[in-house]
């Protein structure tokens, strides 16, 4: 009956279709987890009568009961976990991608399948070019000397992978990539002006330069050698097939990314949403933290503007383009490539150019709040977006959908627009904060 009753309709409500579920008993004969078990129990009985009798001999003390060993083995991986925490933390990038060779790549390389099983598509030009651009800037990057070029060139890789998204046929990801390739851009190069000028490195023999190489060219043919494989990979389409079917009908939006993300998976979206505006926040206030003993002197000296000339006047062009680009993406995410988040990338963009054309001082007078606070606003957005449908007796995110009436017909609206609005304000008051901060203590 728990077969019959409980595990079958379970199964079927969650993969979709009948399970084969293996009937429950009380005796599968003489199999593995048979034997394991009688293995352990003979070991445990033997070591306690060993310990006991033999090797320890008669025991003043009783021995310890099972919980109070439980808790010492627990604090013994407290301090084995500790020790390897600090072991790591003081160690070098190459002890990291190390440990990702040894313990992550080096036993996929078994799932490889053999010749005969692997599949091979033919690439497109288009492919091959951005492929070829990709090797050349990643060479230029590996040859660059200084850190200004690394981070520039760094951004051109960034941007040649935009254009694999787009080749295939990813429009939101060619978005999202290019945008945050510009915001890490910018705010590396704040970071590079906070720090100390690297001091004139005189030649000397390198003995990890060989283990470097060595690890890096493992870590690529490990790489490359699963990535054919993950992506041939078979997979089941009943949760894309789901997703495309329900889309336009209950979530009333064609572009599925924004509807799986604003609708579907919204709980989601609002936790990682949460976390980005935790993290600049934090970021915040470990960098004001740093500067609060000059802050006044700091604040004076670098809220003008680095810039003079052409860039001040091409911002006055491009701030409102940008302010008007956000919108549009934010509008159309629905049921074209666009979004909230996007939104709210264009928008850091469009602060970070304003910050550096005119200073901190002057975008910030020009905000109805601070970036702290519009970050603020976007999780209280998103939050009252999900008590509507509490108040509705719904479960909480649950979103809207209607048609309202309007000189003569009727305009679709959908509540979803106004969570996408609380990411937008996120994401930009989290990106605005944390380059306001950065540009104050970059010297």
């Amino acid at each position: 009956w728990v077969d019959l009753w409980f595990l079958e309709p379970v199964a079927l409500s969650i993969v979709g279709t009948p399970l084969e579920v293996k009937p429950l008993s009380l005796w599968y004969g003489v199999n593995t987890a048979f034997l394991l078990s009688v293995s352990i129990a003979s070991f445990g009985y033997l070591a306690d009568r060993l310990m006991g009798l033999r090797f320890l001999g008669p025991r003043s003390e009783p021995w310890p009961s099972g919980p109070v060993m439980f808790e010492r083995l627990m604090a013994g991986l407290q301090r084995l976990g500790n020790v390897i925490a600090r072991t790591l933390t003081a160690a070098p990038p190459r002890a990291y991608l190390a440990l990702a060779l040894a313990c992550g790549l080096l036993p996929g390389l078994s799932l490889i399948p053999g010749k005969d099983a692997a599949r091979w598509e033919t690439a497109s030009l288009a492919g091959l070019v951005v492929v070829a651009i990709l090797a050349v800037l990643l060479a230029a990057l590996l040859a660059a000397r200084r850190r200004l070029p690394r981070v520039l060139l760094l951004t051109a890789v960034g941007f040649a992978v935009a254009m694999l998204f787009r080749l295939m046929n990813g429009p939101d990801l060619m978005l999202t990539q290019l945008l945050v390739e510009i915001l890490v851009t910018i705010f590396f190069a704040l970071a590079l002006g906070a720090l100390p000028r690297r001091p004139r490195v005189t030649e000397r023999r390198d003995r990890w330069r060989w283990g470097r190489i060595l690890l890096a060219g493992g870590s690529a043919l490990a790489v490359g050698a699963l990535v054919p494989t993950v992506i041939h990979a078979p997979r089941s389409d009943h949760v894309a097939t789901f997703a495309r079917e329900v889309a336009p009908d209950i979530a009333k939006g064609d572009n599925l990314v924004n509807v799986v993300l604003t609708d579907m998976r919204s709980l989601d979206t609002l936790m990682e949403t949460l976390v980005v505006v935790l993290g600049a926040l934090g970021a915040v206030g470990l960098l004001r933290g740093r500067e609060r003993a000059d802050r006044e002197r700091s604040t004076q000296r670098h809220s003008e503007s680095v810039s003079g000339g052409l860039l001040p006047g091409m911002a006055k062009v491009i701030l409102p383009v940008g302010v008007v680009f956000a919108i549009v993406l934010l509008a159309k995410g629905h049921n074209e490539p666009g979004g909230g988040f996007v939104a709210g990338l264009s928008l850091g963009v469009t602060a970070m150019l304003g910050l550096v054309a005119f200073g901190s001082r002057s975008v910030q007078r020009r905000l109805p709040a601070s970036f702290t606070g519009l970050g603020i606003l976007g999780i209280l957005t998103m939050l009252a977006t999900g008590t509507a449908g509490l108040l509705a007796g719904r479960p909480f995110l649950t979103q809207f959908h209607g048609q309202l009436p309007l000189l003569g017909s009727s305009v679709a609206w959908h509540s979803t627009l106004l969570f996408d609005v609380g990411v937008m304000l996120a994401v930009a008051g989290a990106i605005g904060g944390a380059g306001v901060t950065l540009w104050t203590a970059r010297r």
